[in-house]
Order: C-alpha cells, then sequence, then structure tokens
C-alpha cells in the first residue's frame, strides 16, 4: 500500500500546483488524477476552486435530487504488500456542518467493484478540523486482493454543501 500512498501523493501534488476555478462537470479532472462524480440522475451545479485559501474548495447547488456526489482521488493499481494499515489524515472548514463518508474502491478484475469504508465519517464546521482514520487491511479483503484500479472516494451530501479540504495526506504502515 504504499505505493497507493505515493500515487494518491501524486494526484494530490498535482492538485497543490493547480490555479483554477469556476464549475465542473462529472468526470471532469479539477487535476490530474482528482476529478468529481455526479450521480447524472441529479441536477446539480459544482463550483470549485484549487490552489486558492484551500487545497481544494467545493460547493455542490443542486436543482434535483441526485443519489450520490463524489470527490476521487487516483490510488493506482497497487496491491498491499505486508502493509498493515492505510490510513488518511484531512484538514476541513465550512460553513455549516456537513459530513463526508470515505471509501477505496476496488475495481476488480472482470469487472464490477467493492467499497472499502473507513469507520468514521469526516466532520467539518466553522472551524478547521483534523479528521483521520484507518482501514486495517486484515479486515478487509477486497483491499488485499488484486484490483485493477483503487481509488480513494469522499461521499458528500448530493443535496448541497459548501466545504474546504485545507489538506489531505495518506498514509500506510
Amino acid at each position: 500500500m504504499t505505493d497507493v500512498v505515493s500515487a494518491a501523493t501524486s494526484s494530490l501534488h498535482a492538485l497543490r500546483n493547480t490555479r483554477s476555478g469556476g464549475v465542473i462537470r462529472s468526470g471532469e479532472r479539477i487535476a490530474p488524477g482528482v476529478w468529481i462524480d455526479l450521480d447524472s440522475e441529479g441536477a446539480a451545479q459544482t463550483a470549485f476552486e484549487a490552489g486558492g485559501a484551500a487545497l481544494l474548495q467545493m460547493r455542490l447547488e443542486p436543482s434535483g435530487v441526485g443519489l450520490w456526489c463524489t470527490l476521487n482521488i487516483d490510488l493506482g493499481r497497487h496491491n498491499p504488500g505486508d502493509t498493515a494499515l492505510l490510513g488518511v489524515a484531512i484538514r476541513s472548514r465550512a460553513p455549516r456542518s456537513t459530513t463526508a463518508r470515505l471509501a477505496v474502491r476496488s475495481f476488480l478484475p472482470g469487472g464490477g467493484h467493492e467499497d472499502s469504508f473507513f469507520p468514521d465519517y469526516l466532520v467539518a464546521f466553522g472551524e478547521e478540523s483534523t479528521h483521520c482514520d484507518v482501514l486495517w487491511l486484515a479486515r478487509e479483503p477486497a483491499l488485499q486482493a488484486p484490483a485493477e484500479w483503487r481509488t480513494l472516494m469522499l461521499f458528500l451530501d448530493p443535496e448541497g454543501f459548501d466545504i474546504a479540504f485545507l489538506d489531505i495526506r495518506l498514509f500506510a504502515a
């Protein structure tokens, strides 16, 4: 999983060096290895700013009911090796209380996927806060098995949100 951390670090480094903003459509890359996906049934406008005061500022204003909205970070094709855990540390802030669920999605050989959810929800609020969470690989069969690709996913509220991700880091041990 140290290679997964390297892949994520590379994607997040690209995001740190990005100076852009505006409205983004589902599947569009914000930076290499970083993108937003929206439920195609929901009508929404997602605004973002990368490279300002935050690593990434995002705002979703739905005009219809969607089922999901995710921020995605490439983790690559790597398998766990002798790694015991995969962890994430996120600093965030939001004008009103906002939650997100984190998972690693493993795209399986031959098709399909399996999500391995981190146990705790990220909660962002008016003051800067830090969220740390780990996945113990021994408890996650999908992370022990070979995968075509893996992605860190932050499941955000499809009914709307405004959140600043000040920093995102992954670690393995």
